[in-house]
């Protein structure tokens, strides 16, 4: 393995692969005849697959996320002997292509393969040497929150032999010390490597690893040091949780967490941004968030008691 891999080219191929897949609308396709314009473009995958230069397989990931997913041919790119193409191939299945039934679904079979690669990438031991103090190393970084991301999409989504209370373990065990090593390495980490904290907030999906998952992030919040714009976007991830979220069942715990902390955020978040419809936005956001922490205090006010007619 290249230990010398240039960060930042490695960050971009991640945030690549994450743009691809959030923008790439796929459907699934009944059994059909493939024209032969689609038969070229996918000839064309295979050789860019099995070229000798690390942009060729770059490129056929790409296009596995753009065009179609032959999941036979990105596992063969997920065991790439170049550390960004085999990052790059790992980050593709996204909850979107992981699940397409284009032509050849995900089988179980392979599903398990790659998840039991997978798992070798996300041991303690992994997570510790890759969010070890002093400089974060990029790569194993990237790598382990990587694997652990798509580990979560595959344990969601395929029979893989945990019931729902082991995958409630695994967030325990695995996602859980990834988002607290990224907390305790705040400030040392890039762009991209910070950027796996609002996925892995989201992940999260039972009451209990949740609770502590806020508290931790609601520290993060804290930090005066945190730039404006991940402060920004922490806040959004949260008002937009699956259980979090505005309407959602567990709303009520975020905003609780939220009021102290709201007069603060605000200006430490809008203060520095320049005006323009980013901000604007951003504003709108905690006029928002403002509206429902003040509707909240009135549904939850205790109801006046009716006054008592004097004794005469």
């Amino acid at each position: 393995m290249k230990n010398n891999l240039n960060a930042c080219r490695l960050i971009l191929l991640i945030l690549l692969c994450i743009g691809w897949a959030g923008a790439t609308t796929l459907r699934a396709q009944d059994a059909r005849e493939v024209p032969e314009h689609e038969i070229k473009a996918r000839a064309e995958i295979q050789r860019l697959a099995g070229s000798s230069k690390v942009e060729d397989r770059s490129e056929a990931v790409a296009r596995l996320i753009a065009l179609y997913m032959d999941y036979r041919l990105l596992w063969t790119l997920m065991n790439d002997t170049d550390p960004g193409v085999r990052v790059m191939a790992i980050g593709s299945l996204t909850p979107l292509t992981c699940t397409t039934g284009i032509d050849q679904p995900l089988s179980a079979e392979l599903a398990q393969k790659m998840a039991t690669m997978l798992e070798k990438e996300v041991t303690p031991a992994r997570i510790s040497a890759a969010f070890a103090s002093g400089h974060v190393k990029e790569y194993e970084a990237g790598l382990v929150l990587t694997s652990a991301r798509t580990l979560n999409h595959l344990h969601r989504h395929y029979p893989l032999g945990r019931s729902p209370a082991d995958y409630a373990l695994w967030q325990d065990g695995v996602l859980k010390p990834l988002l607290l090593a990224l907390h305790e390495r705040r400030g040392e980490t890039s762009d991209g490597v910070d950027s796996f904290v609002y996925g892995l907030v989201n992940a999260f999906s039972t009451p209990a690893t949740l609770k502590e998952v806020l508290s931790v992030t609601m520290q993060r919040l804290d930090d005066p040091a945190l730039p404006p714009q991940r402060l920004l976007r922490t806040v959004e991830v949260l008002w937009s949780h699956p259980l979090l979220g505005r309407g959602r069942p567990l709303h009520l715990l975020l905003l609780t967490q939220l009021a102290p902390r709201l007069a603060a955020l605000k200006p430490r978040t809008l203060g520095p941004m320049k005006d323009g419809l980013e901000k604007e936005q951003a504003a709108r956001l905690f006029n928002e968030i403002v509206e429902v922490m003040q509707t909240a205090r009135e549904e939850l006010a205790p109801a006046p008691q009716p006054a008592r007619t004097a004794e005469k």
